[in-house]
């Protein structure tokens, strides 16, 4: 599993830029690190005459076959989401995309148990945001292998169990 959050952007352009990402194929990156309002997204994309605002999250906590995110309190994350959603009901594209860097993972979900209000979150927005997690591979010379897969997201699951349930 690659460790270095810092780099996932990297590996997010490089899969936009490859046409390996689901429901981006057809884009093209305009540019990175955009302000917009009081926020700053990771990528501004284009597909057609649409522009997409995209959040990356680096996707490290995972199971036998389930990850999880996030790995600890993320208001940032939460408050991220919450834009993207704004901005779409003003008709920009959002989404944001999850990389996943546990090529085992069949199932991609937000972790309650550690940031119920993140969970929530993602809950609430998932109409207006599209939600990308995806399953990367690394080969045993760190170097990128091109196995990208589409994780399942149980959005009912998820809604019967992010509550709050007290201590």
């Amino acid at each position: 599993m690659m460790l270095h959050t810092f780099r996932t952007n990297e590996v997010a352009r490089y899969l936009i830029e490859k046409g390996q990402v689901p429901g981006l194929k057809n884009t093209k990156i305009l540019k990175a690190e955009v302000k917009a309002g009081h926020s700053r997204f990771d990528f501004l994309l284009k597909e057609g005459e649409r522009d997409i605002f995209l959040e990356v999250k680096s996707c490290t906590l995972a199971g036998k076959e389930v990850a999880m995110f996030p790995d600890a309190v993320t208001e940032r994350g939460a408050r991220h989401l919450k834009k993207l959603a704004e901005y779409s009901e003003e008709g920009m594209g959002a989404a944001v995309l999850f990389v996943v860097h546990w090529p085992f993972a069949q199932v991609f979900m937000p972790d309650y148990h550690t940031d119920l209000h993140f969970s929530q979150t993602l809950l609430s927005v998932r109409n207006r945001v599209e939600v990308i997690p995806v399953a990367v591979n690394w080969n045993q010379d760190l170097s990128f292998s091109p196995d990208v897969r589409l994780l399942q997201i149980p959005w009912s699951y998820i809604e019967e169990e992010a509550k709050d349930r007290g201590s």
